[in-house]
């Protein structure tokens, strides 16, 4: 009789198996294969080659079976679709600072947008286009956003 012997599982065997069981769980919320697919393929644009590789109903059932590894552009295209980011939260969990740095660059992101937002409010309202009420509400945002971004920056400490 011979004896089985197991080998400790590695780290990157086990990152497969957990974005596999995590891309499954995305697949299954949104109806299954058929539904990830057009997804998918929604998602990717008019690319025919990239398309016709992924929106295969085929390919995702062997993707979600674990017979076929899930290519990062397929993830981040059904996790855009879905607006469920359960991989990339799962990946960030992992370097900590990635997550601040994800963060800082979304207050950064948000902090442009909001500034633009205030200074086209209040060239509206002199403009004669816009009222004052709405060129304070928008440099209230602003503020608001960058208040936050000063928090961050105070909780990060001098480096």
């Amino acid at each position: 009789m011979l004896k089985e012997t197991r080998f400790p599982m590695s780290e990157a065997s086990a990152n497969a198996q957990m974005i596999h069981a995590l891309m499954r769980g995305l697949v299954a919320s949104v109806g299954g294969p058929e539904n990830a697919a057009r997804l998918i393929a929604e998602q990717m644009g008019d690319d025919h080659d990239k398309v016709l590789q992924a929106t295969r109903k085929g390919t995702v059932s062997r993707r979600i079976a674990g017979s076929l590894s899930w290519p990062l552009d397929e993830i981040l295209a059904l996790e855009n679709a879905v607006g469920d980011q359960r991989v990339r939260d799962w990946l960030f969990q992992s370097r900590p600072d990635a997550a601040q740095e994800a963060s800082l660059m979304q207050l950064a992101i948000d902090g442009s947008r909001e500034s633009g937002e205030a200074f086209s409010a209040l060239l509206a309202m002199i403009g004669r286009k816009g009222s004052r009420a709405d060129a304070r509400k928008e440099v209230a945002e602003a503020v608001a956003v960058m208040l936050r971004i000063q928090e961050e920056l105070a909780d990060d400490g001098d480096e």
